[in-house]
């Protein structure tokens, strides 16, 4: 797990097109799979990685 300061970071986050925080991006093999974005509950983050 990384956790990204955008403020520190601003052309990583514009690279990514992060316009929102919290974001989580879960990456498969090296490409991303799924972005969840705002505040989201155990639940929410399983499905959207397919673990439910």
């Amino acid at each position: 797990m990384v956790f990204i300061d955008i403020d520190e970071n601003k052309s990583l986050a514009d690279d990514l097109k992060i316009r929102s925080i919290p974001l989580l991006i879960y990456y498969v093999k090296g490409k991303p799979k799924a972005n969840i974005e705002g505040m989201s509950d155990k639940k929410t983050i399983l499905e959207a990685i397919g673990l439910l």
